[in-house]
């Protein structure tokens, strides 16, 4: 069975709707199986008016019924302040990835987060890094008290800290948008699709794809939906 990574970004205003939730929920479990991994890449805590109303909790419900195996921030995930979004990191079922965000050069959130981590499913081990967009202070003035840096250095120090432990598929999970996704794994271009991105590289003989279909070793693709972040 071929390893399927299902992917979802931007709820946002979606958390004001619960049929909309719910039918996302609906289709991500429809699709689900032994060899899935559900993968988030922020702005799902907000905006929206009951995550202004609830300083972005509600969505700890849709993550509960979600229950996806990671998430990474994005701008909106700080629009209640850098505070709320280590919370409510802290307190959602997947584990949270950020790997290129730091407070006075130690990384942020560190007790609430991970840079990186490993996704067992039935068949495969599934690293996966998380970053945030290299200007998500500058796109959200509540997160100002965190530096941004270039993500690319900080994929492959934890790609390659993921590939000693054998993992059999390095996958990372960005807000960065179109402009910053280009791979670091390989100086060479590939097929990418607009917005926010979940990037696939191989150490084996294939890498998954959004068609299901695999691509060659050492090359990578990237799919999602979405636009560079706002």
């Amino acid at each position: 069975m071929s390893l399927t990574l299902l992917h979802y970004s931007d709820v946002e205003t979606a958390l004001d709707d619960p049929q909309q939730c719910a039918r996302l929920a609906g289709a991500i479990d429809a699709r689900r199986d032994g060899d899935t991994v559900v993968v988030g890449t922020g702005d799902n805590t907000a905006p929206g008016a009951l995550p202004l109303a609830t300083d972005g909790r509600v969505a700890l419900e849709f993550f509960a019924a979600v229950a996806p195996d990671v998430d990474t921030f994005g701008n909106h995930d700080f629009d209640f302040g850098v505070d709320t979004a280590r919370e409510l990191a802290d307190d959602a079922p997947q584990t949270w990835l950020c790997a290129n965000a730091t407070v006075d050069g130690e990384r942020f959130a560190d007790a609430e987060t991970v840079p990186h981590t490993v996704v067992e499913t039935d068949q495969y081990r599934v690293g996966v890094v998380g970053v945030a967009h290299p200007e998500t202070d500058e796109i959200n003035p509540a997160a100002a008290p965190v530096d941004f840096d270039d993500p690319v250095p900080a994929i492959r120090e934890s790609a390659a800290t993921l590939r000693e432990r054998g993992v059999d598929f390095v996958v990372v999970a960005s807000h960065c948008g179109e402009e910053t996704a280009e791979s670091p794994a390989r100086p060479t271009r590939t097929p990418s699709w607009a917005g926010t991105s979940t990037t696939c590289t191989s150490r084996r003989s294939r890498t998954p794809s959004s068609s299901g279909r695999a691509v060659p070793p050492g090359t990578s693709r990237r799919f999602g939906w979405g636009r560079t972040p706002t």
